[in-house]
This record gives structure tokens, C-alpha cells and sequence, in this order.
């Protein structure tokens, strides 16, 4: 399958939905964030060997900047349903979250456009705790705060977990 996308406001903006020109995959759980400029970022679930997250930006006339770009490889499948997310922040970048199963993680992450992090020097930018097999991660925001939720296992316990972080 691919991935498209198509703006609506009462109607169809487009003639048909534009593709984002990537090689034919099982994609699932696309996320989305908009920020002020109509700037249009996304990550999505590939699940081919274990799962992958990817993300793209599309400029507001929906071509895609750059090139889709993973930001984790293949991982190893569990119970519960690992994913991705992404949100817009005030100063127009954009907000990543995904779980990394296998080193029992979170990640957070900004992007200023394709594959370019505004602090290029780290991986992640907060510090979570680690609990086994995280998943169901969601972000949310407002005004410059960030709020990170997610489930994942201490103790053979299953809880949720949450922090807010401030941009």
C-alpha cells in the first residue's frame, strides 16, 4: 500500500489524493500534526520484520520536503502495540515520540524539517524511565508544554506513565 494525503474543508481541496512517493509497504497508524505555517508532518508504522517507525514533512501546498526518513528500524513485535507519534510546537517544529521495544525506551525528538533535528548532537531529548516493553505512546501539547504518555511493564506490573516537558 501507499500513503496519501488529501485536504478537506467542507470539500475536497485536491482533485485526488497526492501520494508521498514511497516504496510500496504494509504502512499503518499514520499521525499527523499541523503546525502554523500549514507545514503537515507524519510518522507511521512499517511492519515488514518486527516494526519500523518513519516520519515525513509536507510543505502547505502538500509536496513532500526531502524525503520520508526512519526514525527507528525494525524492532521486535510484542503483546501490545507499539507506535509512533508526532506534534506541532510554537516555534513550527515539529515533535516525534516513539518506543523502542528492544532497548526498553522512549524517545522524544524535535525536527526543524526532513531527517534534521534541532539539537543534532543527541538522540533523545529527555530522559523517561525505562520500563519493559513500552507502548501506546501518545503526545500532546500546548502553549510550549509537551505531555508524553505511554503503558509499559516494572515488576511483571503493566502501568502508565507520563511526563511534561516544557520547549
Amino acid at each position: 500500500c501507499d500513503l496519501e494525503i488529501r485536504r478537506f474543508d467542507g470539500g475536497w481541496l485536491e482533485a485526488g489524493p497526492i501520494s508521498l512517493g514511497l516504496v510500496p509497504a504494509n504502512y499503518r497508524s499514520p499521525q499527523i500534526a499541523v503546525n502554523s505555517e500549514q507545514r503537515i508532518a507524519l510518522t507511521w508504522e512499517t511492519s515488514e520484520n518486527g516494526k519500523a517507525f518513519s516520519a515525513a514533512i509536507v510543505s502547505a501546498d502538500l509536496a513532500v520536503e526531502g524525503s520520508a526518513w526512519v526514525l527507528i528500524e525494525a524492532q521486535p513485535t510484542g503483546l501490545w502495540p507499539t507506535v509512533s507519534d508526532v506534534v506541532a510546537l510554537e516555534d513550527d517544529s515539529f515533535a516525534f515520540g516513539w518506543t523502542n521495544r528492544g532497548a526498553s525506551t522512549v524517545h522524544v525528538r524535535r525536527f526543524t524539517g526532513p531527517d534534521t533535528p534541532l539539537i543534532p548532537d543527541i538522540d533523545n531529548e529527555v530522559s523517561l524511565p525505562a520500563l519493559a516493553n513500552p507502548a501506546w505512546l501518545r503526545l500532546s501539547t500546548a502553549q510550549n508544554l509537551v505531555l508524553v504518555a505511554w503503558s509499559g511493564e516494572k515488576d511483571h506490573i503493566y502501568q502508565i506513565q507520563g511526563q511534561v516537558l516544557s520547549y
